[in-house]
């Protein structure tokens, strides 16, 4: 029973801590664009208070006796109650005036950083009480920090599938602080009924105890799974949306593993330890594709159209499945042999546990706070698969010498990336996917050929980052003008076939004729014979006010003419740059135009009521989709700055998402009229590309000519919920 009450206190006081950091981070996404910056930096941001929360337990364990500590932590318990309730308020509210790292760090500071600073002691804490007492367990206290994990783990498994689905932002906080009580309540309960031995003292051990190539080893093993699963978030969330069901996937796994290597018995099969450097492999392979301007998912969708079959799911889905079953593979290794070095001196519990802390919040501060500044592109896969690697070489026994094969394994390995890129420009894209797949091959093998010196491995992944950004400048046919990334996402400029180009991320997010007799010809998805074209080239409907939230190229700006007014909501600067610079559809536009920077709908507040006769939002076509620019009240909000006859455009073009549903039953439940309409593709992209748009407002004569002379269509019945700033689930909406 006793045993029970500390896996019970450990297990909840590690539900509120990732419970929490899922509520707050969605309380927190709107201010911020909806962008996948929000999740990272609040990860970082717990880790940090993380390992303070271990620092904390170790000085107080080497300084006092443990009597004196359990009164010192139930007295921090009770104090930290005087913080509830949460204060949401000032998180849905930021400032803009410092950037996005340091105002997200300082409204969580503000809002939640005592209470999660006391949480995150508890785990450490009970594992020192129970080598106090006289439990038969008080010889594997570990089996604490699994509990742990398992609690974190059932927060991260619950939030998407009950709490965001069945309950409001609100309701959610309440039943946090409600927990959050009871975690104190059962403290005070376990300090009562689990009896520690008054001579027992488990004195902290000093730093220097331990030796340092002993400490560098925990670090590096417990960065590298920290990295890796940021690393594989970034990925699958800039490809699709920045919500809480994204977020805790590769969480998930990063914890299972946890809960899997530091259990009695330990999980880690043999075929996974023998088969690791494969999968680190494949997931260097496809990292390679896409430095080379190789998408797998492209060249699948080709191949399945080929075969005049139309399971394009099947083929999207590949990439987050092989990203996931490498973080799955590559934490559980690390986090395996993280277990086999723990030390067995009691008295090194607590310096153990800061060293992993630290080494979480390394690994998180390298991918998410670093990175982003320093690399234009998105290289964190192979930053944290480097920094296993780096940890690896103090986990096995190397050679003294590194081998003359090794060395030409490795130079082979560069001379592959090298000659990939060439060809490409030599045989062009028709035979991109022949030389990709022979390319592709070749690297996996000759990286799985380096499985015996973790040294070379670790070399090669060194020389395949150091390479990659000058890889554009090889491409005749691709060749960047423009590269850089922030912590909204990386951009590309670029030119091909006649067109200049504009990439966030993977997405395409606009072109232009490079022939300047026809550069103010709009393209992609705004073409004269796509939806939002026919709007805006017909004027069937008054368009002289226009707002236009995202802005791309500003693709849409070369439809107003003289008189005309034009202004553009766009979180990121970065963008309004590149446009201005590098396309001309701004600098040549007929009317006036006016560029506002930040969160739409913070921005949108300070415009007066009635002002446009049309809102373009463009925001949902692929990349990290702002879900709250497309809520009940975003709409609600929308329509104030609208005229009473005015309509709003929403652009739902996305690989992995269908969003019409969801804007359905948004109109539904406002009382408004709504329809889709969806364009083909007559011409080659990037000339014209296949788009789908959905019309929104209020009902009038306007509005149903325009659905009439345009042939909109109406949708179809859905059960789909309407989506609130309190409530959205993704689960509807994937495309099957």
């Amino acid at each position: 029973m006793n045993i029970f009450l500390l896996q019970a206190l450990v297990f909840l006081a590690a539900f509120l801590i990732f419970q929490v950091e899922l509520i707050l981070g969605k309380v927190i996404l709107p201010g911020f664009g909806g962008g996948n910056l929000v999740w990272g930096i609040s990860v970082v941001f717990y880790q940090a208070l993380l390992f303070l929360g271990y620092l904390y337990i170790h000085w107080i364990n080497r300084h006092f006796r443990f009597q004196s500590v359990r009164k010192w932590q139930m007295v921090l318990l009770v104090f930290s109650l005087l913080f509830l309730p949460l204060n949401v308020d000032s998180l849905q509210n930021p400032t803009y005036q410092w950037s996005p790292v340091v105002e997200i760090v300082w409204m969580l500071a503000g809002a939640v950083g005592v209470m999660f600073l006391v949480l995150s002691s508890i785990s450490v804490y009970s594992q020192i009480h129970l080598t106090t007492t006289s439990l038969k367990e008080k010889g594997n206290p570990y089996i604490l920090f699994a509990a742990s994990n398992l609690g974190a783990f059932a927060a991260l498994l619950g939030y998407p599938l009950i709490w965001e689905p069945y309950f409001t932002i609100p309701e959610q906080i309440l039943c946090w602080e409600i927990g959050y009580v009871l975690v104190v309540l059962l403290f005070g309960v376990v300090q009562i009924r689990v009896v520690s031995q008054p001579d027992e003292r488990p004195l902290g051990s000093k730093m220097s105890s331990c030796s340092s190539s002993q400490i560098l080893k925990w670090l590096l093993l417990a960065a590298a799974p920290s990295a890796m699963f940021l690393a594989v978030t970034n990925e699958i969330t800039i490809n699709v949306a920045p919500v809480p069901l994204l977020w805790v996937i590769p969480l998930a796994i990063y914890l299972l593993t946890l809960v899997l290597s530091f259990k009695k018995r330990p999980f880690c099969p043999k075929f996974l330890q023998d088969r690791f450097y494969l999968f680190l492999s494949l997931g260097i392979v496809l990292f390679v594709f896409k430095a080379t301007g190789n998408n797998p998912v492209e060249y699948g969708i080709h191949l399945l159209i080929a075969l005049r079959s139309t399971h394009y799911w099947s083929i999207i889905v590949i990439e987050p499945i092989i990203l996931l079953i490498l973080c799955f593979v590559f934490c559980l290794v690390c986090h395996y042999h993280l277990n086999l070095s723990k030390p067995e001196d009691r008295g090194q519990l607590t310096t153990y546990y800061i060293v992993l802390s630290a080494g979480g919040f390394v690994g998180g501060f390298i991918v998410n706070w670093i990175v982003p500044l320093v690399f234009d592109g998105t290289v964190e896969l192979m930053i944290s698969i480097l920094i296993g690697m780096a940890g690896f070489i103090w986990v096995s026994p190397l050679r003294k010498k590194v081998s003359l094969q090794g060395v030409i394994i490795v130079s082979a390995i560069l001379a592959v990336l090298l000659i990939w890129v060439i060809a490409l420009n030599h045989f062009g894209p028709a035979a991109g996917l022949m030389i990709a797949l022979f390319a592709g091959s070749a690297l996996l093998g000759l990286y799985y050929s380096l499985k015996q010196d973790a040294r070379l491995y670790a070399g090669s992944l060194v020389g395949i980052i150091l390479i990659v950004p000058f890889l554009d400048q090889l491409s005749s046919e691709n060749h960047a003008l423009y590269k850089k990334r922030n912590y909204y996402g990386s951009y590309t400029v670029f030119e091909k076939g006649g067109f200049r180009k504009m990439k966030h991320g993977p997405t395409l997010h606009g072109a232009q004729f490079l022939d300047k007799g026809r550069q103010l010809e709009p393209l992609t998805y705004y073409h004269k014979q796509s939806p939002s074209g026919e709007v805006l080239n017909q004027r069937l409907v008054p368009v002289s006010k226009v707002g236009l939230v995202g802005l791309g190229v500003g693709s849409l700006a070369a439809y107003a003419k003289d008189g005309d007014q034009y202004d553009v909501f766009e979180l990121d600067p970065q963008v309004g740059d590149i446009a201005q610079t590098y396309f001309s559809y701004l600098p040549d536009i007929k009317g006036k135009l006016r560029i506002v920077y930040g969160d739409a709908r913070v921005s949108l507040r300070k415009e007066p009521d009635n002002l446009y006769d049309a809102l373009f939002i463009d925001v949902f076509n692929g990349g990290s989709i702002p879900v709250h620019l497309m809520t009940v009240e975003a709409i609600r909000e929308y329509l104030r700055v609208l005229k009473p006859d005015g309509i709003m455009c929403f652009h739902i073009t996305n690989t992995f998402l269908d969003l019409g549903p969801v804007l359905n039953s948004n109109a539904r439940k406002l009382g408004l009229m709504s329809a889709i309409k969806f364009s083909g593709v007559s011409k080659s992209p990037p000339e014209e590309e296949a788009t789908t748009w959905v019309l929104v407002g209020r009902d009038s004569d306007r509005f149903r000519s325009l659905l009439a002379d345009l042939e909109w269509e109406s949708f179809k019945p859905n059960t789909v919920l309407p989506w609130t700033d309190d409530y959205s689930s993704l689960w509807p909406t994937f495309r099957r």
